[in-house]
C-alpha cells in the first residue's frame, strides 16, 4: 500500500509540477494514507486537511483519517462532513459509525449519537473501543 501511495504522489507531482496547491494536496494525501491520523501527521499537513482528498475523493481510508484529524483539532462540524461521506460509501463499517457517534456527541446531536452507540453495542458487545467512546461521550 505504501509503495502504491508514494507512486500516486510521484505521478501527481510529475503531472502538476507548477501547481503548488495540487502538490500540497498530494503530499497531505500521502501523509493521511501512509502515516494515518497521528499528531505527527497533524503537524505536517496543511491547515486544510480536506484539501488532501482532492487527489482521490473516493478513497474512504484517507477521508476517515481526515475526519479523525479534524476531530482531534476540535473542528467537529468539518469532521462530521467527512465521516458522513465515509458512511455513504460504507454505512455498516463499525469504525465509521463509531467515529460518527463521537463527532455527533461533540456537535450536540446526542439522540443520533445514542442511536448509533445502541446499535453498535448490540452488534459488537465485546468491542472495547465502542464502550470507551460511548462512556466518554
Amino acid at each position: 500500500m505504501r509503495n502504491r501511495t508514494l507512486n500516486l504522489a510521484a505521478g501527481c507531482r510529475a503531472h502538476s509540477a507548477s501547481d503548488d496547491a495540487v502538490l500540497r494536496a498530494t503530499g497531505n494525501f500521502s501523509k493521511l494514507v501512509v502515516n494515518g491520523p497521528s499528531r505527527d501527521t497533524l503537524n505536517q499537513t496543511s491547515s486544510e486537511p480536506a484539501g488532501s482528498l482532492e487527489v482521490a475523493p473516493s478513497f474512504s481510508a484517507a477521508r476517515y483519517n481526515c475526519a479523525l484529524l479534524l476531530q482531534i483539532t476540535e473542528d467537529s462540524p468539518r469532521a462530521l462532513v467527512q465521516i458522513e461521506q465515509c458512511l455513504e460509501a460504507d454505512p455498516e463499517k463499525p469504525s465509521y459509525r463509531n467515529l460518527a457517534a463521537v463527532i455527533l456527541s461533540r456537535v450536540g446531536e446526542f439522540d443520533r449519537a445514542s442511536e448509533i452507540y445502541a446499535r453498535l453495542l448490540a452488534e459488537y458487545p465485546e468491542n472495547a473501543r465502542v464502550w470507551l467512546s460511548y462512556g466518554m461521550s
